[in-house]
């Protein structure tokens, strides 16, 4: 039988969960929110014994421990556009990059404005990291426990400021160990950029990209079984605004996928919607009763914490 007609080829004695590949992808990406974290936590203790070392003063002190905050911000407005042009794997991969790089200056920093250069690397790669780790996860995560994984990020950054004190408490012997203390940080990237051998690229950015014969082959592994995997891509084809003319009939199960488009009872009225985005923008800035709920939900969420003085105390 010809494989090109076999997409999604089950093992019957397949003794691993669609779970597991779900998790492991979900914990390998989760590895730049513990660098953030720790990036956010360790300073807090590594501060004490910088300002001494490099004879910094409470101004260069304030700019030091402040900056991560705003250019982190600057890293969370570019990575959804990053990741929408090479893909979440590469994004998530440019994270750990730029965070390795500002670790590295960090550590060996010789003066206050190579510390302050290497902490502003390092927020770029924090932004990036906290937007495309939940992005990434919630596109590989089933429906029914997309919730539960998509928290993950947050529980690891918390993860992250506590190593991040645990090394200061543990380095916090001699006043040059600020050095390891930061240093430490490499470790995280490090195992995130060898990690990106086996995770994925995200299914519904490959199907964004018309690339469905790979995104079935992700699918795959992290679907019950062919009929839910066969459905879930319909439901990213109709996400993405695609047309069942577009697809094609070349490419792998396209007849099966065609046919679970016509089955699926949303198609028909998302598949005149454009592709460039556009709906999404007026979704936002001229919300319906429903998604104005949960926007209220969200922003209010996120300006509770941040009001609540938490990053100061942290």
């Amino acid at each position: 039988m010809d494989n090109y007609n076999q997409p999604f080829l089950f093992a019957k004695d397949r003794v691993l969960s669609f779970k597991f590949y779900v998790y492991l992808y979900a914990l390998l990406a989760t590895l730049n929110s513990v660098l953030a974290g720790y990036d956010i936590g360790v300073m807090s203790g590594a501060v004490l014994f910088i300002k001494d070392d490099l004879d910094l003063n409470e101004v260069q002190e304030e700019v030091l421990v402040g900056s991560l905050n705003l250019v982190s911000a600057i890293g969370c407005l570019i990575a959804g556009r990053v990741a929408d042009m090479i893909g979440r794997r590469k994004t998530m991969a440019v994270a750990a990059l730029i965070s390795l790089l500002g670790t590295v200056q960090m550590t060996l920093a010789p003066s206050f404005s190579m510390l302050l250069t290497g902490r502003l690397l390092t927020g770029i790669g924090v932004g990036i990291s906290l937007t495309i780790a939940p992005l990434y996860i919630s596109e590989v995560s089933p429906a029914e426990i997309r919730g539960r994984m998509v928290s993950l990020p947050e529980v690891f950054v918390n993860i992250g400021i506590l190593l991040g004190y645990l090394a200061n408490y543990l380095l916090s012997t001699s006043p040059i160990n600020w050095r390891l203390m930061l240093g430490f940080g490499c470790i995280p990237a490090v195992l995130l950029l060898s990690s990106l051998i086996v995770l994925p690229e995200s299914p519904r950015w490959l199907v964004l990209q018309n690339r469905t014969r790979e995104a079935e082959s992700v699918l795959s592994k992290i679907c019950r079984d062919r009929e839910e995997a066969l459905f879930t891509l319909s439901e990213m084809i109709i996400t993405a605004k695609a047309q069942t003319d577009e697809l094609s009939c070349s490419e792998a199960g396209a007849t099966d996928i065609k046919q679970a488009l016509t089955n699926n009872a949303h198609f028909q009225s998302n598949q005149k919607l454009k592709n460039d985005g556009s709906g999404v923008w007026l979704q936002l800035l001229c919300p319906t009763p429903n998604v104005r709920k949960l926007l209220i939900i969200a922003l209010s969420l996120q300006f509770f914490q941040q009001a609540s003085g938490i990053d100061a105390l942290v």
